[in-house]
């Protein structure tokens, strides 16, 4: 079986998370987990116009995905 990930819908974020969520600031709600592999996807219909806030959290989430990667690298030290 191949695992495609989980979606998530509002209505299925914890009690927790759902004040956060809400507001316009960032909030790292889990800063000790990461992904264990692969990558993360944002999917959308295509559009000639696409909402600055859309935009945006795709740029967000490119420079959240560089830096985990980079972060993965080896540091060059001797093996």
């Amino acid at each position: 079986k191949e695992d495609h990930g989980q979606v998530w819908s509002y209505r299925q974020i914890p009690h927790f998370a759902r004040r956060p969520v809400n507001v316009t600031v960032p909030v790292h709600l889990l800063p000790e987990w990461t992904l264990p592999q692969g990558g993360i996807y944002a999917v959308f219909p295509p559009a000639r116009f696409r909402p600055a806030k859309v935009r945006s959290f795709i740029d967000m989430l490119m420079v959240a995905e560089r830096k985990r990667k980079t972060a993965m690298l080896p540091t060059g030290g001797p093996s």
